[in-house]
């Protein structure tokens, strides 16, 4: 497997095998995480993902769930994901569910017709750190977004009916 660094796997999401589509966070400038702060944001090469498809299904042939990672694997555009949930199902035919942790900022430049493809192409949730609600809180911690973009691309999801978990920080 190619993993390129700490494997940071959602503690809410059941167990199911991991595939590393990015590397780091495409934004990696908010003031309270160091979690990729030493990694370079890239999209895993295509090669990787494949080989590494076909280590899960060597491992977990009739698995039906699938983590994808990185900080923000759904920063990739709409055209790589789509290529990236057909390679999915050629190696793991029965897989229904792919979760990933996403940016609201990694929503925008999808459209809700996209979003739809995509969810039944089996993106079917997506773990959001929106990190708080308040617009001077996003703009102290260097979120790179505001309250009123969490609203639209959260709107654009239940559009799409892809369902999402948002994570905000308490203190």
């Amino acid at each position: 497997m190619h993993y390129t660094g700490t494997v940071y796997r959602n503690p809410y999401e059941p167990p199911s095998p991991l595939l590393e589509i990015t590397q780091g966070c495409s934004h990696n400038k908010c003031k309270f995480c160091n979690m990729y702060s030493a990694v370079k944001y890239n999209p895993s090469p295509m090669e990787w993902i494949e080989e590494d498809l076909a280590e899960i299904a060597s491992f977990y042939p009739e698995t039906n769930r699938l983590q994808l990672l990185s900080a923000d694997p759904f920063a990739l555009n709409f055209k790589r994901l789509d290529a990236i949930c057909d390679l999915v199902h050629k190696y793991l035919p029965n897989i229904e569910i792919m979760t990933m942790a996403a940016r609201v900022d990694n929503i925008t430049d999808k459209t809700v017709e996209e979003l739809k493809i995509l969810k039944d192409k089996g993106i079917l949730e997506l773990n959001i750190g929106a990190e708080s609600g308040d617009g001077w809180t996003l703009d102290f911690v260097n979120k790179g977004y505001k309250s009123q973009d969490i609203l639209e691309q959260c709107e654009k999801l239940d559009k799409a009916g892809i369902e999402y978990w948002l994570t905000f920080l308490n203190g």
